[in-house]
């Protein structure tokens, strides 16, 4: 998407520090921080190399003044020596003044001698300090030219870092309260990719389709209701191992999920089953031998005496009533009535009746008898109903064990992997401090930091980026004598600086835990320290053919990849190229693109990012025309007249007025002996394709002279400001050895 800046962008580059600079030179983030270290250290180098030249001046001057000391004494010594031999002939001569003249004769020779070895050591002294002066110079020509590739390397530096700042510019909208105000905003330059802050949910979105000048937006965050989830279950780990450890217990109660509802459901029974333990025993105990129940069980079978008896009642109610004294008939009589047993029999004869009857096959009572002793179900069960036992529990969290019940086939599975799930909880551990006696592989989220690490067999280190993006940045002003900063980082992608100066890894500081760096020497009081910390992340590597809504049948060479609305279908088609048309994405040119006015679109076209070919020429004199090479030129042969640079391609352009565009161009010329320049700049492309050119040369005037046995760099930048109009700001020759 190629747009103006729009709310929300990052619109320029500043020096200010309350505007955001981070090293007082630029808003850019990222490169532009390097940048300015390095033209700091251009400038130091420039500063140094003039000071080197200054020094050299002054050696130099003090050598001639020491090669004329030593001319002045040698002429001093030859004087002084023909003094001596007009000396020594007079004493010849005169024979009275002999021993005077060869005294006066031996002290003006020592004389001579003395000042014939101060000429030798004048003459040394100014040879040492010529070599000292050479030596200087060649040292203040070596800083200059390393100054004057620092300062190119810090301009190239910009550059980039300036298209990065257009790149995010042009996909970053702005803060907004919702999806539709984001597409307002964005209106028509909406494209995938662009991204927009909701300011209501506090989260990143990004477009991932356009419809219309509507786009779908997707959340790059999760909420805060989803976050408060994944919490929730962080929070329960204690519980789940828990249920994990007693997992063959859950499946048991699992399989028999019917009986154990069945059981909730007659709880109050079952509780008045175990309340009667002590009758129900006494029931059993009753049932064999003489004992009551028997005899009376024994009468009801085969020929039911009881009821026999029953019927012929009036009868016997006779016999007693006419039979008195002790007579067998009158006993009988005194024990129907009262607390005696068959008394007692017979005005319960119907529940006797039914008791006989359950006490044989699946009655009731004949199982309530069998489940009575030994480890039976009832006496289980009555024994469980109350304080922690298994049945009290699972009655109590029936609703848990109902839940459970539908998922019986899960809670299987993980009873079935119960092995991997025991290795996964001595693998994976959540804490503010590092476990101890970690192995390799081991991973830990630190509840500290809210990091996810993994020990890497050596340290615990970040299992994903711990940048939050693509860079996370803090600034620290030191206390004296400290070393140690916090910031997050992924181990082997931070920089640090000290002052402004990028600091090596290893030999500076130490960087190896992810939170904190370290500094080899400590900071002094009120030093300022700049940490950044790069993000790592993974491009996606697929194939095109996995793509949604793709179709690649039939494609061949030079076709692109082209909506078609009536299949729904990206397809693919041989491009045709008209006038006004725009591309985004990498386009290589070739052939295909020569019909007509394309190539001059393609090459003219806005575009985000572009690596190109350079051209090479041997023409050494005249008019130096540009090509399709590409906009960087070299003539590789020493020049032998000035030159003229024709951009010709910049009269080529059938798009009438199109503002906001501009092309650089740079030359490189080789000189010989005899240096020349480039003084002039033109763009036509025969007769009826002339462009007005407005040139701006750096320092106000074209330049006269250019660099001896050196290759000058020259650059063009042209900016469009009408129908075949432009402005060119022009550099002077920098020179290159």
């Amino acid at each position: 998407m190629t747009t103006p800046a729009r709310p929300g962008s990052f619109t320029g580059a500043t020096d200010n520090e309350s505007t955001g600079g981070l090293f007082t030179d630029t808003l850019i983030d990222g490169i532009p921080d390097i940048v300015g270290a390095d033209v700091a250290s251009a400038q130091a180098s420039a500063t140094a190399a003039a000071a080197s030249a200054g020094s050299a001046a002054a050696s130099a001057t003090a050598a001639a003044g020491s090669a004329v000391t030593a001319t002045d004494a040698s002429t001093s010594a030859t004087d002084s020596a023909s003094t001596a031999s007009t000396d020594a002939g007079t004493a010849t001569t005169k024979a009275g003044e002999a021993a005077e003249s060869a005294t006066t004769a031996s002290e003006a020779a020592i004389a001579a001698a003395e000042d014939a070895t101060a000429a030798n050591e004048s003459a040394g002294n100014a040879a040492g300090s010529e070599t000292a002066a050479a030596a200087s110079q060649t040292a203040a020509s070596t800083s200059a030219g390393n100054a004057l590739t620092s300062a190119t390397a810090a301009n190239t530096a910009k550059l980039a870092a300036e298209a990065a700042l257009a790149l995010f510019t042009d996909a970053y909208i702005g803060a907004y309260a919702n999806d539709a105000a984001a597409d307002t905003a964005a209106g028509a330059a909406l494209t995938e990719g662009d991204l927009y802050f909701n300011t209501v949910t506090d989260q990143m979105k990004v477009c991932s389709a356009v419809n219309a000048g509507t786009g779908t937006w997707l959340t790059l965050t999760p909420t805060a209701a989803n976050q408060a989830n994944i919490n929730i279950v962080a929070n329960i780990e204690t519980e789940v191992s828990e249920v994990a450890a007693i997992d063959t217990d859950v499946i048991k109660v699992a399989k028999i999920d019917t009986d154990v509802t069945a059981v909730a459901d007659i709880d109050t029974e079952v509780t008045a089953v175990a309340g009667d333990a002590t009758d129900i025993g006494t029931v059993a105990t009753d049932l064999a031998g003489s004992d009551t129940i028997g005899t009376v069980a024994s009468q009801i079978t085969p020929t039911n005496n009881i009821q026999a008896v029953a019927t012929a009642a009036p009868d016997i109610n006779t016999v007693a009533t006419n039979l008195t004294g002790s007579n067998t008939i009158g006993t009988v009589a005194s024990d129907l009535s009262g607390s005696n047993t068959i008394g007692a029999v017979a005005t319960d004869i119907v529940e006797v009746n039914a008791v006989g009857a359950d006490l044989t096959g699946s009655d009731t009572i004949g199982t309530v008898a069998a489940d009575l002793s030994s480890t039976n179900t009832i006496g289980t069960v009555a024994t469980n109903l109350t304080g922690s036992d298994t049945i009290g529990t699972v009655a109590t969290n029936i609703d848990n064990v109902n839940l459970v019940g539908p998922d019986i086939t899960n809670v299987n599975t993980v009873a079935g992997n119960i092995a991997n799930v025991n290795t996964f909880a001595n693998t994976y551990f959540v804490s503010a401090t590092a476990p101890g006696s970690p192995t390799e592989g081991d991973l830990w989220f630190d509840t500290t930091a809210n990091v996810m690490k993994v020990y890497n067999g050596i340290a615990w280190v970040a299992a994903s980026s711990s940048v939050n993006g693509t860079a996370q940045r803090v600034n620290y002003t030191a206390t004296a004598g400290q070393s140690t900063f916090n910031a997050i980082y992924d181990v082997g992608f931070v920089d640090v600086y000290l002052n402004g100066i990028k600091l090596i890894e290893t030999t500076d500081f130490t960087a190896t835990n992810g939170t904190s760096i370290v500094l080899t020497s400590p900071a002094a009081v009120d030093d300022t320290v700049d940490i950044v910390g790069y993000g790592l992340f993974e491009l996606a590597n697929f194939s095109i053919n996995d793509a949604n809504d793709v179709n690649t049948g039939g494609v061949t060479d030079g076709q692109a990849l082209v909506f078609n609305s009536t299949s729904g279908d990206f397809e693919p088609q041989t491009p045709a190229l008209t006038s006004g048309a725009t591309f985004t994405g990498p386009l290589t040119a070739s052939d295909t693109f020569t019909t007509g006015n394309g190539l001059a679109n393609l090459v003219y076209s806005r575009i985000n990012y572009a690596s190109e070919q350079y051209a090479t020429s041997t023409t050494t004199s005249g008019e130096l025309t540009a090509t399709l090479g590409g906009n960087i030129h070299y003539c590789t042969a020493d020049q032998t007249g000035n030159r003229t640079f024709n951009n010709k391609y910049l009269a080529f352009t059938p798009n009438g007025n199109i503002s906001g565009i501009s092309t650089t161009a740079a030359v490189l010329l080789t000189n010989g002996t005899t240096p020349y320049v480039i003084n002039d700049v033109i763009s036509e492309f025969g007769a009826s394709y002339i462009s007005t050119i407005d040139l701006k040369w750096q320092g106000g005037s074209a330049p006269t002279a250019g660099n001896a046995n050196s290759v000058d760099l020259y650059t063009f930048t042209f900016i469009r400001t009408g129908d075949k109009a432009y402005t060119c700001f022009a550099s002077q020759p920098i020179q290159y050895a």
